[in-house]
């Protein structure tokens, strides 16, 4: 989130990792401020399925993390809440609690937003994960 901070030296260290990617982004060594929804809502906003290890992450993927998770972290901290469905997608019907300001996290069996599939829950590095198998390769 700091004006200095270094993409470059985030997308090596990213890409030497031979864990998952989404074990990597919990690592605040490598990115500091990224918890379990900003992992799992950047991911899915990058297309990356958080089992892949990061090692195998194409240049262009890695920065798209870089740059997804910089945005996200920003937008949090302007709007003192983590909400990254923008309000136009929202379902208004949907309960509070569902993650229906998420794309992902904490949606488990419900449909992914993008095409339908029934989102994933599963423990990854300690923590819940959630991710569409779909949408997320």
């Amino acid at each position: 989130m700091r004006r200095d901070g270094r993409p470059g030296a985030f997308l090596d260290a990213l890409r030497a990792r031979r864990t998952p990617v989404g074990a990597a982004l919990l690592d605040q060594s490598l990115i500091a401020g990224v918890g379990n929804v900003f992992r799992a809502e950047a991911l899915f906003a990058c297309g990356i399925h958080p089992e892949r290890p990061a090692s195998a992450l194409s240049e262009d993927e890695a920065r798209c993390l870089w740059d997804t998770v910089t945005r996200m972290l920003r937008d949090g901290v302007r709007r003192n809440r983590i909400a990254t469905v923008p309000a136009a997608e929202r379902d208004r019907r949907e309960p509070e609690g569902r993650g229906k300001d998420r794309f992902v996290y904490h949606r488990a069996g419900l449909p992914c937003r993008r095409c339908g599939t029934a989102v994933v829950e599963k423990p990854l590095a300690g923590r819940r994960l959630f991710f569409c198998p779909s949408c997320q390769t």
